[in-house]
């Protein structure tokens, strides 16, 4: 972790069962990710300014194509000059 402030997050869902990822439309074999969108929280906090992120998942759809509801969410972020930060956020969730 640094204090660049990120420019983008990427998140790879994962659906644990089939191994596919989601590339925002449809599962497929190979990785795939989807751009989150980001927001500046208003007051920024020492240390360096923060933002918050948010993507909308339609769970609905993605049973409906294939998705089995057993997944992971990993995030990973960029700052301008297109360096990833190598601190990644995951986490297991279940739909369903």
């Amino acid at each position: 972790s640094d204090d660049v402030t990120p420019a983008s997050v990427l998140l790879r869902i994962r659906d644990r069962d089939t191994d596919q990822d989601w590339n925002g439309a449809s599962w497929q074999a190979a990785n795939a990710s989807v751009l989150a969108e980001m927001a500046a929280i208003p007051e920024p906090r020492p240390g360096g300014t923060f933002v918050e992120w948010t993507y909308e998942f339609d769970a609905v759809a993605a049973a409906t194509l294939g998705g089995s509801g057993n997944y992971r969410i990993v995030a990973y972020s960029f700052d301008e000059a297109g360096n990833e930060d190598v601190e990644r956020a995951g986490r297991n969730f279940t739909v369903g």
